[in-house]
């Protein structure tokens, strides 16, 4: 039998058959056939060495095959989507407050606060009175007499009280009680020092309703009873004429005469008798400090009766 690779006696090669013993196989060992049972590991393996995929594209491939939530029918509210959105809106806004802060704010300059203006508060009436009205006035004659009068001569039931808050408008259109050193000024009229001087700044109108017709009142707080007296001494010369504008309106003729003492349930006054049911007096009221000037002697002894009352 030739050998492979020689030549036979009938010109050919022969060929080299093929061992089919498993004994001379290289090894001495039969091959064990290739594993036919596909696993899930075996299948990512082969899939990361041909795809070689990135790390984005494998999230992403994770997302799409995440089981999705089945539809039950009804549709839960996004209360993540409100959440989510309202804290953007109001990271916004700080962050917009922030810029416009350091960008268009100077520095040392800060926001204006509205200012709230209160209202000028209304002091309690020193007598008890039945009805209370406000004017406001222009620091001036004509419009202070046209508004006094208006007020006074409004008819009240007789035997009644009216107090008349008097404020005066200044520059920019606010509004203050009118003080006494005010009061001299828009009459034109130049009291003694001492009027001046011993009178807080502020005092209290009120009108009584006589059967005669309405009489003006003025109680005013003094800060020294005996400096307010000796000024008002001084004044009887001239207090008629001064003060015409109380006598709201009703004509009187000047009176030469000096005004005499009285007394009324111990309280010492002086009065200028001018007409019937009309004058002018005053007194001292020591227990509160208070200076009262009335136009009749009627109104001035209601008064001393009002301020017993109120004590």
């Amino acid at each position: 039998m030739a050998e492979p690779g020689e030549d036979r006696e009938d010109g050919g090669v022969a060929k080299a058959m093929p061992d089919n013993n498993p004994q001379n196989q290289t090894g001495g060992e039969a091959k064990k056939p290739d594993p036919k049972i596909r696993t899930m590991k075996s299948d990512i393996d082969e899939y990361m060495k041909e795809a070689k995929p990135s790390l984005i594209q494998i999230l992403t491939k994770q997302v799409e095959i995440q089981p999705q939530p089945l539809d039950t029918g009804g549709r839960e509210f996004p209360w993540k989507t409100i959440l989510v959105s309202v804290g953007g809106v109001a990271i916004i806004g700080v962050v917009g407050w922030i810029g416009y802060q350091y960008l268009f704010v100077p520095p040392g300059v800060q926001p204006k606060t509205p200012v709230v203006k209160k209202e000028e508060q209304v002091p309690a009436s020193t007598i008890a009175v039945e009805k209370t009205d406000i004017i406001t006035v222009f620091p001036n004659l004509l419009s202070f007499q046209q508004s006094l009068f208006a007020a006074a001569q409004n008819v009240e039931r007789t035997g009644s009280f009216k107090r008349i808050v008097i404020m005066v408008r200044g520059e920019g259109g606010k509004t203050h009680h009118l003080t006494p050193r005010e009061l001299f000024g828009i009459l034109n009229i130049n009291p003694p020092q001492q009027m001046g001087d011993s009178l807080v700044n502020s005092f209290f109108f009120y009108v009584y309703y006589a059967s005669a017709g309405p009489r003006a009142i003025i109680i005013a707080p003094s800060r020294n009873i005996g400096r307010t007296f000796a000024g008002m001494l001084g004044w009887e010369n001239s207090i008629q004429r001064d003060l015409e504008i109380l006598f709201l309106g009703e004509k009187t003729s000047p009176v030469i005469a000096p005004f005499v003492d009285r007394t009324f349930k111990n309280i010492d006054y002086r009065h200028l008798k001018i007409g019937a049911e009309i004058g002018i007096g005053y007194f001292l009221f020591s227990a509160k400090n208070y200076l009262v000037l009335a136009t009749s002697e009627e109104a001035l002894q209601l008064v001393i009766n009002r301020l017993f009352e109120a004590q």
